[in-house]
């Protein structure tokens, strides 16, 4: 009965502070070693994703006021001081979620790579085939027609082939980027090709 009453009011848009005023629960264990909330760390509210309060006080924030989050089934995210997900479909970087710089952050989803700034609209659309991390020595790198390839044990992966081209910071297109081949698909070529 409990479940229904806090249902009907999340449904009415009643339980949000609520919600964001619940202490740690006891019932959902979040572990501190890692970033990884699980799914009753965190709730649908008016349509939108957000963290239980008790957990955004253990996030660390970054400049722009935002926390690197992964939430299970969601994936990583950027979540703000008051719990609210900001950004969605981070993309990876070290198993953790990819930084920003000048402003941005790398997301993917459905294949699909682009830019997102602070408060999650998307600078650089969803229309690559992949994206490099920011270098600060030729900004942002993405691809056309590239594919991911990967190690035989699935640890190591990059991007191969495809018309790469450089963005700045506000996403547009301003040239041709030249990418090095990664050590790691040279060291596997050459092992392959003994």
């Amino acid at each position: 009965m409990k479940n229904l009453a806090f249902a009907v009011l999340l449904a009415l848009g009643l339980a949000a502070p609520v919600f964001a005023q619940s202490a740690a629960r006891s019932d959902c264990p979040v572990d501190p070693e890692i970033i990884a909330l699980p799914a009753c760390a965190f709730a649908q509210v008016h349509g939108r994703l957000r963290v239980d309060a008790a957990q955004v006080a253990a996030l660390s924030f970054n400049r722009q006021g935002l926390a690197a989050a992964y939430l299970t089934g969601v994936g990583w995210t950027y979540v703000d001081r008051h719990g609210w997900v900001v950004v969605r479909d981070v993309a990876i970087l070290d198993n953790g979620a990819s930084p920003f710089h000048h402003g941005l952050v790398r997301v993917t989803r459905g294949g699909k790579w682009g830019l997102a700034d602070a408060r999650g609209r998307l600078v650089a659309p969803l229309r690559y085939d992949g994206m490099l991390e920011y270098d600060p020595r030729t900004g942002w790198a993405a691809c056309e027609g590239c594919r991911i390839e990967s190690d035989k044990s699935g640890e190591h992966s990059w991007f191969a082939g495809g018309r790469w081209l450089r963005l700045n910071a506000q996403g547009k297109r301003i040239g041709a980027a030249q990418v090095p081949v990664p050590a790691t698909a040279a060291s596997e070529r050459a092992r392959l090709a003994r």
